[in-house]
């Protein structure tokens, strides 16, 4: 189920999307495009926390507590890099478990 991104939002990896961790980047490779997509650090880092349990509140704390910007910087970049990597078809994104629970 993909949807519109927000705090609440567990992203996970597509399993068809091969990655490899290499120093401080990551490289992605994306088979149905033909391409390949290096991260640099700090997307290399949210890439690496991106395992279908964390929602993005949890992973922008990780990111808050391993580089100097704020938390309203990092919800946006993160917010706005996990809708790049939406589009790119490389994650899929679901409700956190207990979203929606009392929804009519």
């Amino acid at each position: 189920m993909n949807h519109e991104i927000h705090l609440a939002t567990v992203p996970r990896r597509l399993e068809s999307i091969v990655s490899e961790l290499t120093g401080d980047e990551a490289v992605l490779l994306l088979p149905e495009r033909r391409e390949i997509k290096v991260l640099n650090e700090v997307g290399a880092r949210t890439w690496d926390l991106i395992d279908g349990n964390r929602t993005v509140t949890d992973i922008v704390a990780v990111i808050c507590g391993q580089y100097e910007a704020t938390r309203e910087q990092v919800e946006s970049d993160t917010i706005a890099f996990l809708n790049e990597l939406l589009a790119l078809g490389v994650i899929a994104c679901e409700p956190a478990p207990d979203e929606g629970v009392n929804a009519p």
